[in-house]
């Protein structure tokens, strides 16, 4: 190794540049020196390697070959934690710069299966301005759309046609991201924000679990949005329908839109509504045909029951605690059927002076009611000329035959004729549809078994679907 041009050194740059590591390759510029085709240098334990260190304060220090080998080679055979193959330091530059125009720009590599390939540190600060620790970029843009994102303090942040991607290749995690909540502040394994109507989070293929046994008190999974512009959440299967409804928090279309199941003593659907007038707990709407609330098993509705439609069933009654024993029994009393839709009215009258009584009934009874029924009792005493004067007229009608001053019971009957009953008579006997013949509401009356009930074929129809 030779450096005639060299000025005269002192004995310290001596011992420095006798201490410079083992280059290896062809001709080598280095400073004003040229090491031939194998230079030499030994370093003490514990000392760097100084390269350039006596150029001019512009110069550059170029190492140059043509063979297919590295053009630099430092090895460190020191085992110290601290003992760094290459360190290098800079103020506004790049660090450390590797460029390729026909391959990857740097190869980083390690040999311990406990260590990490790279390791990259900022050490710049703690607040959210703080840049990452790791950038990447790709595409034209790519740099600009990474500080519209407006995130710092990321340990690797990327932006380009696909900004991370991770495959796993054998029982692992594609992307697999960890949060430490000691700070008491929001933190997120996983944060993916949608800009400008782009979606935030997409799985394309595959399934999906989201599944925390730790959790605790809180939801597993929480989906919020600050605004009432769409729903929380929509699914659906099969084709995409055309629309999801605004302000719901879910939004579910298929077959089958939600089913829920209990395995204990809850709710397998739970609906909760606000103390405004206006909401509803549960809301359920047949749209062309179809029905809107179907249960199956003892049902329970406790509070007030409106139904705007006909109320169909086998029977009914009214149940109460009984009167004369609340804490042991209770009472029941079954519904009058008819076959029409009829309204019964009855009260008790006082017969005048001549044995005769009229009866007034409200201003609508004549508009809601016609083809009038009556009954007549006498009490008391018999009254054997007893008998409706006077026929329903104007919203009353007229007693005689009783003797004076005695107690008469009446009761009449009408038929609805309001615009609804109009409408929507109650069919009295109806042929089966083709589709429930041989189905039967109450099978077991007819010696059936319960499968050949219509409860239990619908049943099976939306289990299946």
């Amino acid at each position: 190794m030779s450096d005639a041009s060299a000025p005269e050194e002192s004995n310290d740059d001596a011992g420095r540049r006798s201490r410079r590591a083992m280059m290896t390759g062809g001709a080598v510029l280095l400073g004003g020196a040229v090491l031939g085709s194998q230079g030499n240098a030994e370093a003490a334990d514990g000392n760097s390697l100084l390269v350039g260190k006596s150029n001019a304060a512009k110069a550059m220090t170029k190492l140059t070959t043509s063979g297919n080998n590295q053009a630099l080679n430092v090895t460190n055979s020191n085992t110290g934690t601290q003992a760094h193959g290459v360190l290098s330091y800079t103020q506004n530059g790049y660090g450390l710069l590797g460029e390729s125009t026909g391959n990857s720009g740097a190869v980083i590599r390690t040999h311990n299966k406990a260590k990490s390939a790279l390791l990259a540190q900022n050490l710049g600060g703690t607040d959210i301005s703080q840049a990452s620790g790791i950038t990447s970029l790709t595409g034209p843009g790519a740099q600009q759309k990474l500080t519209n994102a407006g995130y710092g303090r990321a340990a690797v942040e990327g932006a380009g046609l696909n900004g991370v991607i991770g495959v796993s290749t054998g029982a692992g995690t594609g992307v697999l991201g960890h949060a430490d909540g000691k700070s008491g502040k929001p933190s997120y394994g996983v944060h993916a924000s949608g800009i400008n109507g782009a979606y935030g989070l997409v799985v394309s293929s595959g399934r999906s679990l989201i599944s925390a046994p730790d959790a605790g008190a809180e939801p597993v999974l929480t989906v919020g949005r600050g605004d009432l512009n769409g729903a929380g959440i929509a699914s659906y299967i099969g084709e995409k329908p055309s629309y999801f409804y605004h302000d719901t928090a879910g939004d579910f279309v298929g077959p089958g839109g939600v089913v829920g199941r209990t395995t204990s003593n809850g709710a397998g659907v739970t609906g909760f509504t606000s103390n405004d007038s206006g909401s509803v707990g549960v809301f359920a709407s047949g749209l062309n045909g179809g029905t809107a609330l179907e249960a199956s098993g003892k049902t329970y509705l406790g509070g007030t029951v409106e139904i705007s439609g006909t109320l169909s069933k086998p029977g009914g009654s009214f149940k109460i605690d009984h009167p004369q024993d609340p804490a042991g029994k209770y009472l029941s009393h079954s519904f009058v059927e008819s076959p029409d839709m009829m309204n019964v009215y009855n009260g008790v009258a006082t017969a005048d002076a001549a044995g005769k009584a009229t009866i007034e009934l409200p201003g609508w009874f004549d508009t809601l009611n016609r083809d009038f029924r009556y009954q007549l009792t006498a009490l008391d005493a018999a009254a054997p000329d007893l008998h409706v004067s006077k026929r329903m007229n104007g919203n009353q009608f007229s007693i005689a035959g009783a003797k004076p001053g005695q107690d008469l019971s009446w009761m009449i009957t009408g038929i609805r004729q309001d615009a609804w009953a109009n409408e929507n008579r109650i069919p009295v006997e109806e042929t089966k549809p083709k589709a429930e013949r041989g189905k039967y509401l109450y099978p077991q009356g007819f010696g059936k078994p319960e499968s050949a009930g219509l409860a239990a074929a619908r049943r099976s129809l939306i289990e299946h679907k």
